[in-house]
């Protein structure tokens, strides 16, 4: 769940669904869209549009557990990046190891 506040006022302005595992979020000004990266492998995409009403414009598919992100404000692109994992630790808590030659880097642009 993704809580949009007024802090000067403190209080939850709205909430909304984004996936599971949000590890990044950010927001663009310049095109009012709101990005959450979540390793359930999504990218939730949420638009502002007025300062207290927000929806989500949809839920891209991204690699499992790619939750890190990076916002480019000046191109309006969006980066995540990912790896593959080995087999989950005995107890099944957590993620495998990383494995090796398996980064990636993707890059999300609004097509023009």
């Amino acid at each position: 769940m993704l809580a949009v506040s007024n802090y000067e006022a403190g209080k939850v302005v709205t909430t909304l669904p984004i996936g599971a595992g949000v590890d990044g979020t950010a927001f663009d000004p310049a095109s009012g869209d709101v990005f959450s990266s979540n390793a359930d492998g999504t990218l939730t995409v949420i638009h502002q549009d007025a300062a207290d009403q927000y929806h989500v414009v949809e839920n891209l598919q991204t690699p499992q557990f790619a939750r890190n992100m990076g916002l480019d404000s000046t191109n309006h692109c969006v980066f995540i990046v990912s790896a593959r994992f080995g087999p989950a630790p005995a107890g099944g808590r957590g993620r495998g190891q990383v494995l090796p030659d398996s980064f990636t880097l993707m890059v999300i642009e609004r097509a023009r």
